[in-house]
């Protein structure tokens, strides 16, 4: 009984030590988070920690970067930026700083957003869509506390953040409801962007090895289910997912919802303008099915503006790509080299989302 007595107290102290440490470690991961949103908001005008709804009890938020001065009769247009991190992880504290300064003082306002993971078992990618439209819907209905024009908004975000941003903006506002009390608020959107975006889920053509949308760990994780039958689905699927779907069970609801989760499906003729930049060495999330999607808004006339990256990687990073001596005796300057440098990749978006928020809109006189 003693010996009994005595490792129940040692299991007891391990785990509080264990207990103490997760703890530490969640409280000095939060401080580094609030110190460098502390730098990335130094002298802007911010509302911090704006809860923009509640899931299971907890808080969802964003931020809130405002003009200091409003320049437009309808309030400011707002560029909200949804964060990657492969739908389950990643923060929203990567806007700020210069950029947002210098949109404000075009008299844009500009909210980054947080977002419920998917976590196996637990939640899946409609926890992540319908947190982003219910943020955007929030921002209707406090349009007037903020001084925003909700009928100018542009989404932006990379890899998972860029995939939110397609699905939010080109989605009709009945799909995705989370908070009731938002139902009714419609965002209008006067364009979308996606760096690196996963658009589809359902076009095995436009897949390959090693992407998001084909193998089965990312993919059983975002269209969930039970523990059991993620395991199950990541155990049994080789190749394509949904190709494997719908050969070994094609009533699975799981297809409906990689339907329902794949921007390209509501591409349409009176979409807002997108804009999409990504690169040909991806090898996490397809640039072919990017590509895809740029084929078919041609045929559809829909306005989207697609830039394939030559040689860049899922980060748009990669090497310049040299001029040879005969486009140097002709002066051709080749796009691939503009494109491939983040700086050129930011001129672009720049001018993408200042053309179509400030295109007519009426100044303060």
């Amino acid at each position: 009984m003693k010996k009994v007595l005595v490792a129940l107290l040692a299991a007891s102290l391990i785990s509080g030590v264990f207990a103490q440490s997760a703890q530490e470690r969640e409280a000095k991961k939060l401080a580094e988070i609030k110190q460098r949103a502390d730098r990335l908001y130094k002298g802007l005008n911010v509302e911090r920690d704006v809860v923009y709804k509640k899931f299971k009890g907890k808080d969802v938020t964003m931020d809130i970067v405002l003009p200091r001065e409003q320049k437009f009769k309808g309030g400011a247009p707002i560029l909200v930026n949804i964060h990657g991190g492969g739908w389950n992880g990643g923060d929203r504290y990567h806007v700020g700083g210069p950029w947002a300064k210098a949109l404000n003082e075009k008299g844009i306002a500009v909210a980054t957003i947080s977002y419920t993971f998917a976590e196996d078992g637990k939640t899946d990618i409609t926890n992540c869509i319908t947190d982003v439209k219910d943020a955007l819907r929030f921002l209707v209905k406090n349009s007037k506390k903020y001084g925003i024009d909700p009928t100018r908004m542009i989404t932006t975000g990379h890899s998972a953040g860029g995939h939110l941003s397609l699905l939010a903006a080109l989605s009709p506002n009945d799909k995705f409801v989370g908070d009731p009390s938002l139902k009714k608020y419609e965002p209008k959107f006067v364009g979308a962007i996606g760096f690196a975006p996963a658009v589809s889920f359902v076009n095995p053509e436009a897949d390959y090895k090693g992407t998001v949308s084909y193998g089965a760990g990312c993919f059983a994780r975002l269209m969930g289910g039970s523990l059991d039958e993620i395991r199950k689905f990541q155990k049994e699927c080789e190749g394509n997912s949904f190709e494997f779907l719908k050969e070994k069970n094609p009533k699975d609801k799981r297809i409906a919802l990689a339907e329902e989760v794949s921007p390209i499906n509501y591409l349409s003729r009176s979409s807002c303008p997108v804009l999409i930049i990504h690169g040909s060495k991806d090898d996490l999330v397809s640039y072919k099915a990017s590509k895809l999607m740029a084929e078919k808004a041609k045929k559809l006339g829909a306005d989207l503006i697609y830039i394939e990256v030559t040689g860049a990687d899922h980060g748009l990073g990669g090497a310049k790509i040299p001029q040879t001596d005969e486009e140097k005796a002709a002066n051709i300057q080749r796009f691939e080299e503009i494109s491939v440098s983040k700086d050129a990749q930011g001129k672009i978006r720049d001018l993408f989302l200042l053309r179509h928020m400030l295109d007519g809109v009426e100044p303060l006189k």
